[in-house]
């Protein structure tokens, strides 16, 4: 008779990516092939990450305030932002964006590391 055993229940994609996920990532090889899109996209999720590290639209407006305080702003950015937000809404979105925002959370692969 085994009395000592763990049950253990497995679900799939039980842990959605965060911003923080994915803001040190350069999203290459993106749907729009041009790396302004890729560094204006980049740039929504650093700020997603540093203002609350949650999925939600976010206005131009914010975006450009954001990234003054960031320094190099440029009203340039407005139609790669344009172009790009609505990939940057939910982690199902990014994953369409770039393959190499294809990724599993850093919680899913920590969990795979340490075998838990």
């Amino acid at each position: 008779m085994i009395t000592n055993f763990k049950v253990f229940e497995t679900v799939e994609n039980n842990i959605e990516l965060k911003p923080s996920d994915l803001y040190k990532i350069v999203p290459m090889n993106s749907r729009f092939r041009k790396s302004e899109h890729e560094t204006i996209a980049n740039n929504v999720m650093s700020i997603l990450y540093r203002t609350g590290n949650e999925w939600r639209d976010l206005s131009w407006e914010e975006y450009k305030k954001e990234r003054k305080k960031d320094g190099n702003f440029s009203n340039i950015e407005k139609p790669y932002f344009n172009d790009v937000i609505r990939w940057c809404t939910s982690a199902n979105n990014a994953k369409q964006f770039s393959p190499f925002w294809n990724i599993k959370a850093e919680a899913e692969r920590d969990a795979e590391k340490y075998n838990l």
